[in-house]
């Protein structure tokens, strides 16, 4: 099935792009963080990606070029999103890398004619019939079955079963806090993202947890690194403080 992984760190824009890509057809996997994109890279095949241009930590600008590198994904084709207007993105030369540009907001027309023109172009298969039909008449599993099922899952459907509770559900918060109890990076980054959207103060004390597993000197020294040779164990830590940094910062605010 053709897979597409969107990065953006508006929570909204992910929500639209999954409700269009499953109407057309298409595997749909996404965050809002581009080190969790990263290591979603490694573990599955990905036939498209589609990234903002302004994230925190690794940009899209920044994150193209780490693909460009190597040889693992200088196939992969990129859709670049940004905000309209931004420094006159008209007139940049994109890198080779980026197959096509698109400003926001999302043009809910656009968009799926674009990434059929992209996929087609770079070689890649088009959803069929059967897999259209699929998603189209997709019905999600109750949110207890989901969390019954995770220990028995693969990590990316435990981390995927993350973020439809983001969706779909009122008690978000206490059921991603259970899930920062599990052993896979992606499924920890996920709830940790989640969290960090949510912004709710009772995530403070198990983000907490997960900064205190990693002696203090450890981060400061791994701080200076490029984000993507960070550990898995540093990342989440990093991620964790700014996930607090955020929910207090947005605390005093209100």
């Amino acid at each position: 099935m053709t897979c597409i992984l969107t990065v953006d760190d508006f929570f909204e824009n992910l929500f639209l792009c999954d409700l269009i890509f499953k109407l057309n057809g298409y595997e749909h996997l996404f965050t809002t963080d581009s080190c969790e994109a990263w290591a979603i890279l490694g573990r599955k095949p990905v036939d498209l990606l589609i990234i903002d241009l302004r994230l925190p930590h690794i940009n899209g600008w920044d994150f193209c070029e780490m693909m460009e590198a190597g040889d693992t994904f200088s196939q992969t084709p990129v859709i670049l999103l940004s905000a309209r207007g931004y420094h006159n993105c008209e007139e940049i030369s994109f890198p080779k890398k980026i197959s096509a540009h698109l400003q926001k907001p999302i043009d809910v027309d656009e968009l799926p004619k674009t990434i059929a023109k992209v996929l087609k172009k770079s070689d890649k298969r088009l959803p069929t019939p059967a897999e259209i039909a699929y998603w189209k008449n997709f019905s999600k599993p109750s949110i207890e079955e989901r969390l019954a099922a995770l220990q028995d899952c693969d990590p990316l459907t435990r981390r995927s079963a993350i973020w439809n509770l983001a969706m779909n559900t009122p008690k978000v918060v206490e059921a991603v806090i259970e899930r920062l109890g599990d052993e896979d990076f992606l499924v920890l980054m996920a709830a940790v993202q989640v969290l960090r959207q949510y912004r709710v103060a009772q995530a403070i004390a198990p983000l907490r947890k997960l900064i205190d597993k990693i002696p203090p000197d450890l981060l400061a020294e791994q701080q200076d690194l490029p984000i993507s040779q960070w550990s898995n164990d540093v990342s989440l830590a990093w991620h964790a403080k700014w996930a607090i940094d955020h929910i207090k910062a947005i605390s005093k605010q209100q």
